[in-house]
């Protein structure tokens, strides 16, 4: 909590003063004044971001959560539910594929493919699985 002085609660401070003291004007008081001063004024300029600002920097954005979903789908489906689990590893698998073409900070290209190719053929054995089991029955 800021002192309770008027040149406190100013804009006046600098910001290269902050983690300094200053003498109050009103009583000659020594005032520690708190590093990160301007966020805890409200209505204070907020400093304008450099470039240099890490939120600005493009970092590396990870693997697709796409390609992830179409592989963990596609190797489920192997198991149990191939036509179930098939069809949507497929799916995310070409959502992931246009991801990353549209973002290259994203990764996973191997990771789609694979969940594709594997979600194709759960696909495949799930419909001859439901086929014999439909002639049998």
């Amino acid at each position: 909590m800021l002192p309770n002085l008027p040149i406190a609660r100013t804009y006046l401070v600098a910001e290269s003063s902050a983690g300094g003291t200053v003498v109050c004007a009103h009583c000659d008081a020594e005032v520690l004044i708190p590093r990160n001063i301007l966020s805890r004024i409200p209505g204070a300029p907020r400093p304008a971001r450099s470039l240099f600002d890490k939120a600005l920097v493009p970092q590396h954005g990870g693997t697709s959560g796409y390609a992830t979903a179409s592989l963990v789908c596609a190797l489920i489906g192997l198991f149990c539910g191939g036509l179930l689990l098939g069809i949507p590893a497929v799916v995310f698998g070409e959502i992931a594929k246009k991801e990353i073409a549209r973002n290259p900070n994203v990764g996973g290209e191997k990771m789609a493919a694979a969940g594709r190719i594997i979600g194709v053929i759960d696909i495949t054995f799930g419909t001859a699985m439901f086929i014999y089991w439909m002639s049998v029955v």
